[in-house]
């Protein structure tokens, strides 16, 4: 991982989570889901820095569990 795609992921998450409300309780349901796009989409980078690959596949747990598609590719490289 470069330190500007670390720098990237800093920004969106302490824009997203760090404004001082609290998603879970008090955000929208856009604010929720993008949250969990967030989270799927670090598991993605996590999965390429340890087994040289992205994951991809988080979609088809996330429409097993609730029904949704997270956007795992926030982060990857194109």
């Amino acid at each position: 991982m470069t330190e500007e795609k670390l720098q990237e992921i800093t920004k969106q998450i302490r824009e997203t989570i760090g404004n001082g409300s609290n998603i879970l309780e008090q955000g929208s349901e856009d604010d929720k889901y993008k949250l969990l796009d967030i989270i799927a989409s670090l598991h993605n980078e996590l999965y390429k820095e340890v087994k040289g690959e992205y994951y991809d596949y988080m979609y088809h747990w996330a429409n097993l569990g609730y029904g949704g598609e997270p956007n795992d590719s926030l982060y990857k490289d194109i």
